[in-house]
């Protein structure tokens, strides 16, 4: 299997994305990625192809400001704007002319994933929100979403406390918390395997 890279046109801006087909499946996941970090980091440990091997088409995209996409003022993180990271996904779904099965972010991918489903919530029909930054300012937003939503934390986290997962976990109706022990912030790349082993369970449930 290869994975492609690609770009798409955003409001006159190319958006880098890369992405594999699954030829037996029409569903497909959306990556995000965290501060520091950009898709490539999703081809660590074979993430793609084996995110794929789920049964699933597998786009992981640069967010503007990040990787090989540029900065793009409507759609900037900087100032935490919840709303401007949820316009980037609706957007950015619509130019593929898809409709993602889930959406997995890590961190401030987290936050862009919460971002979505809270202010649009038919873009997905799930996500998972591996140690999501941020959470306090759609905390609120968040109350009202009733797709399914995984959350994922290592027991070392030392970035977003674990804590804050239980609080989260605890607030929202249809979010489950999962613990992955031993693992710190970056959870999917600290520990793939009990990493995707969580997002089977979850996106085949």
């Amino acid at each position: 299997m290869n994975i492609s890279h690609e770009t798409v046109d955003l409001h006159g801006e190319k958006v880098f994305y890369r992405s594999l087909e699954n030829s037996a499946s029409s569903r497909s996941i959306l990556l995000l990625h965290g501060m520091s970090f950009t898709s490539a980091d999703w081809e660590r440990h074979a993430l793609i192809e084996r995110l794929s091997d789920l049964g699933f088409n597998i786009v992981a995209v640069d967010y503007p400001g990040f990787g090989k996409t540029p900065d793009i003022s409507r759609y900037s993180v900087k100032p935490g704007d919840p709303l401007k990271c949820a316009d980037f996904i609706r957007d950015f779904r619509d130019s593929l002319n898809v409709k993602f099965h889930s959406i997995i972010g890590p961190s401030l991918g987290g936050f862009i994933t919460l971002s979505a489903v809270a202010l649009y919530p038919d873009v997905t029909d799930t996500a998972i929100a591996v140690a999501p930054a941020w959470t306090e300012r759609i905390e609120d937003a968040l109350r009202n979403v009733k797709i399914p939503i995984l959350l994922i934390w290592g027991s070392r986290d030392r970035i977003v406390p674990l804590e804050r997962g239980r609080e989260l976990a605890s607030s929202l109706r249809s979010a489950t918390l999962k613990v992955v022990d031993g693992a710190g912030h970056p959870v999917y790349l600290e520990k793939p395997d009990e990493f995707l082993s969580l997002v089977s369970d979850f996106v085949s449930s």
